[in-house]
This record gives C-alpha cells, structure tokens and sequence, in this order.
C-alpha cells in the first residue's frame, strides 16, 4: 500500500478528476450517489485517510456530533450508569464508522449554548439520551432548525426524529412464559414516571395484562434506583403468595429486591419469581440467574447516529421515530 496517498491517486484508480474526487469525498449533491459511493469504496480500499483539518475547511462542517446527557443522577454518574455507558458505546462506533467523532455535552447547558454549539461549528448537531418528558430543549431546538435525535423519549408534537424501544413484544413474551409456568398473579414496580419510558412500559402492560391469564395483581412506585426495588419488596412482602411474580422496571431495582430478600429468607424462585428489566451486565452477578427483558440500547444508538449523519448529509429528510422491540430472556428466577 503507497504511503501518504493523495486525492490524485485515488482519481486516478476511479478513472476521474481529484476535484471529482474531493467532491465525492465531501458528499457533494452535484455528484450522483452512486459515484459518491464507488470512488469512497475506491478510497477506503486504498487506504486513504482525508486531512481532517482540510475536510472541515472545504465543507464548513466539524464532522463532531454531540452527544447530551444529564450530567449527574441521583447517587452516581452518568456513564457508572449501564443505560448511558451502553448507548455511547454504540454512538461513538456508529459514528467514527461514518467519519465522524463525538463530543460530549451536560444538559445543564442552556439552551442557547446548545444552539452556539451548533452555530459556532463545533459540533453539526446532537444526539439526545435521557430527556424528561416535560423538558423543553427540543423545541428550544428545532425553532432554530438544529439537527438532533433523541433516544428515549418522544414528541410527537414537534415532529422530531426520535428512537425508542417498543416493550410490547418483550411485555407479551413475558406473559406467555408466566402463564406456561402457571402463575396467576403479577406486581409491578414502574420506573421514574417523567420518563417517556417508563408510562411506555406501564402502558403496554397494562395493555397486555387485559387478555392475560396472569393478573395485575399490583402497581408500585419506583424510581429505577436499587433501593426504590428493595423498598418494594418490604411493602410486598406481607401480600406475596407462593407463585407469584414481581416484575420490576429496570435491573437495578430488581437488585433490591433481591437483597431484601436474601435479608429475610425469601427464596427466589421458590417463594416468588423475579423479573427485570434491560439486561444489564450488572446483573449477571445475581444469583439465581435474573430473568429480564433486554433493551436494545446498542441498536439505540446505532440508529440514532445513522439517522442524524443521514439528515446532515441529506441523505433522509423524512422525520422518522423508530422502535426498536425488545425480548425476553428466560433466565433462573421464574
């Protein structure tokens, strides 16, 4: 492979002119696509690296997305949060695949600075994870036509891009293993209700639990923390039959509840069957083994940077809100 390859080679190889070439490069709405894409098959192929610098000066553009998170949860960080570290895993490759790298940005910016971001060519727009469902910084955003996606919630007020998971098919699968097992009766520790994902996954099992044979038997307030999961198993634990299952709305909190009834000799699944929610790492240490409905955050986040690199480069105007479904995984505690 030659060293220190220039744009005259790869015209070369393509059989046209390196302005032909640099316009390919850049992603050019004068060049077809179908030659954008052979003469960048031709360069990758060949190895060729663009200057970075130059790329940015010849487009106007930062090839940085900006990735926006809260900065802080409740008792730890963010990323020491598996949801956040496992969406920018799946960001930061989706987008160095695609030429670009990442940036990222607390939420407890202002708005305006989200927007100078932007304007200054810092970054060339965002992905948003982690929005409550009242937070007002899409339409802070899209009244000054900043490109951006968001993972975890939705508004469909706004028509802005959005990806989600769907619980339905997950929730569904979920029932059907229960009543398989004969199990009649279900609780069910929800999430942080500002959350879009949270009144999604309570509305489809409460959606589903209708023409079930196993019973909402209960609803309990939570807050995805481990100690909300622990709270709830001391407020079930005078009211739990032999048979039944808790279904909690993240793994974390079903952590707790695991401890809690390590503490008080409530044996799992024996006494009571325990399912989680979004197949967290974390999780794989308890023992039994945590029956859980996995959440796709990886395809997340691949999808979101897709679609944002696709509407920068004018590849997709369409306003899309995907959902992506989840599954059950049939584990040891049920």
């Amino acid at each position: 492979m030659k060293k220190n390859l220039t744009r005259k080679d790869i015209a070369e190889a393509a059989g046209v002119s390196p302005s032909t070439v640099s316009r390919a490069l850049a992603g050019s709405e004068l060049l077809p696509r179908s030659t954008i894409e052979r003469i960048s098959e031709i360069a990758r192929d060949m190895g060729y690296h663009p200057n970075v610098l130059a790329k940015r000066l010849a487009t106007n553009r930062s090839f940085q997305i900006g990735f926006a998170v809260p900065s802080v949860l409740p008792g730890k960080g963010t990323f020491r949060t598996m949801y956040f570290s496992n969406i920018l895993d799946a960001v930061v490759k989706e987008a160095f695949s695609r030429g670009y790298g990442v940036s990222i940005y607390p939420y407890e910016l202002e708005n305006d600075s989200f927007i100078t971001l932007k304007t200054g060519k810092h970054v060339d727009g965002f992905v948003f994870a982690g929005l409550k469902k009242d937070s007002g910084l899409p339409l802070a955003l899209a009244s000054e036509n900043i490109p951006f996606v968001i993972i975890g919630s939705q508004y469909k007020e706004l028509n802005v891009p959005s990806v989600n998971c769907e619980p339905l098919p997950g929730i569904t699968e979920m029932l059907e293993a229960l009543a398989e097992r004969h199990v009649k009766r279900l609780f069910f520790v929800h999430g942080d209700m500002d959350y879009y994902d949270a009144s999604e996954q309570k509305k489809a099992l409460l959606k589903v639990t209708k023409s079930s044979a196993v019973k909402l038997a209960g609803v309990l307030n939570g807050n995805y923390s481990r100690s909300s999961g622990y709270e709830a198993a001391a407020a079930l634990s005078t009211k739990l039959k032999t048979g039944d299952c808790v279904f909690l709305a993240n793994d974390r909190m079903a952590m707790g509840f695991y401890r809690y009834c390590y503490e008080h000799g409530i044996q799992i699944p024996l006494d009571v069957s325990v399912i989680g929610s979004d197949n967290d790492d974390n999780a794989y240490g308890l023992f039994p083994e945590l029956s859980t409905i996995e959440q796709p955050r990886t395809q997340m986040g691949q999808a979101a940077v897709s679609m944002l690199i696709d509407i920068l480069e004018k590849k997709k105007v369409k306003t899309e809100n995907i959902k992506i479904p989840e599954k059950f995984l049939i584990k040891k505690s049920i």
